[in-house]
């Protein structure tokens, strides 16, 4: 089964350092000039701040790459995603640059966003920036150990002001009191233009959600590795490592409409490992040999931020970082004693069982892994996690207790398949 995880995670070393990621992040795409002409080619995929401060284009795929500015293009765009035109934008404390910002509603009033920020533009004007503002300068009003903060009303009154010819309802703006979340803001751009001008508003990305939850099974085998503590008998012996089955399910939450690459995975898992250790203790009167069998039933509740390096038609690789919490179902320690005395033709034996004396757990985890699309709600995900350290909550409780404690320095390895519906 070792030879089986290691030839898994050569397997899947191989496969990501085959694929070109630089190749396949350029997309069908276009670029239009600050003469007015478009050309098309391929857009290199990007996101974070690159996205806005700069456009990666390429004629073909064997073309190289050309880097365009926001001073020398007007715009750019992936097919079928949000363009991003080139705007001169003004950040909170006034100072203006160049850079490129997303469309999300283009119509009499536009919305674009840069970085977190979001602006407003109507009929062509000047962008002005959509910000919540307060009176917490550091200084609290406060009435015994409440402290209270008034927000300002200014992005209301720019948001009316925008609005006034063709009023939006009423429950989209109250919405946008003390919050502005993407959505809300977009909704109420999108009712203004249906009023004003229905013909022209279009808003970008409408076919991706703001949140997907891809549900899944599991399947797998862990190879797990066992130091007690405390406990002298437990601690001087030398445990094999355990090659065990897996089930459980999956959840994975992404925002296509913010990330394509970002998402958190959620992943419960049954587990039963099986143990046996050794260890023998000889002075002048006798020889002990010690074997021990361990037998653990686990709950799993790994957490994993992942990242998909890039994506092909069929295959996204990625790699994951998180937290590994775990519960001890249930634990049986049997031990077996053989003792020889060397000054007498005698031996005897004893039998004593205990388990382990902790149920929970945590240790920090890390993944690389890829998704297979079978279909647009379908897909196969394949995974190599790798566990080591379970920080453990509790210890003895009492002088002379006989359970067994595990050490921090136990090393998991987990190879699992996936099958995920969308």
């Amino acid at each position: 089964m070792k030879q089986t995880l290691l030839a898994a995670s050569l397997v899947l070393s191989a496969l990501f350092l085959a694929l070109d990621s630089s190749a396949q992040a350029f997309r069908p795409g276009f670029v239009v000039r600050t003469e007015g002409d478009t050309l098309h080619g391929f857009v290199k995929y990007r996101e974070g701040q690159s996205k806005h401060s700069s456009c990666l284009f390429k004629t073909d795929n064997e073309a190289d790459a050309m880097e365009y500015s926001a001073n020398a293009i007007a715009a750019y765009g992936i097919a079928g995603d949000a363009p991003y035109v080139s705007r001169e934008v003004r950040d909170t404390t006034g100072a203006a640059e160049k850079k490129f910002v997303e469309s999300l509603v283009l119509g009499r009033l536009s919305l674009y966003q840069h970085l977190r920020a979001l602006y407003l533009q109507k009929d062509g004007g000047e962008l002005k920036l959509l910000q919540i503002t307060t009176d917490d300068t550091g200084v609290p009003s406060s009435t015994g150990d409440i402290k209270t903060v008034t927000t300002s009303t200014q992005h209301l009154i720019l948001m009316n002001s925008l609005t006034y010819d063709c009023p939006v309802p009423e429950q989209l703006m109250l919405k946008l009191q003390k919050k502005l979340n993407a959505p809300d803001v977009i909704a109420v751009v999108r009712a203004y233009n249906n009023c004003a001008e229905p013909e022209n508003n279009v808003t970008f990305k409408e076919d991706k959600p703001w949140l997907s939850i891809g549900k899944g099974i599991t399947i797998g085998v862990s190879s797990t590795s066992l130091k007690f503590m405390h406990t002298p008998e437990l601690s001087a012996a030398s445990f094999t490592s355990s090659q065990n089955l897996v089930v459980g399910a999956l959840f994975n939450f992404s925002s296509p409409k913010k990330s394509e690459r970002l998402s958190v995975q959620f992943e419960p898992l049954f587990s039963t490992e099986k143990h046996t250790g050794h260890a023998v203790k000889e002075n002048f009167s006798y020889t002990r040999t010690s074997s021990h069998t361990v037998e653990v039933k686990r709950l799993l509740l790994p957490i994993l931020v992942q990242y998909n390096m890039f994506t092909t038609k069929t295959l996204s690789p990625y790699f994951g970082a998180g937290l590994s919490s775990g519960y001890g179902l249930s634990s049986s320690i049997v031990s077996e004693h053989e003792i020889k005395y060397t000054s007498k033709d005698l031996q005897r034996t004893e039998t004593s069982k205990s388990e382990i004396g902790h149920k929970v757990y945590f240790s920090p985890t890390a993944a690389v892994g890829t998704k297979i699309r079978i279909s647009q709600r379908q897909e196969a995900m394949l995974q190599l996690r790798y566990e080591h350290g379970r920080y453990i909550q509790d210890g003895p409780s009492v002088s002379g207790d006989r359970n067994g404690y595990l050490s921090e320095d136990n090393k998991v390895l987990y190879l699992t398949a996936s099958y995920i519906i969308k």
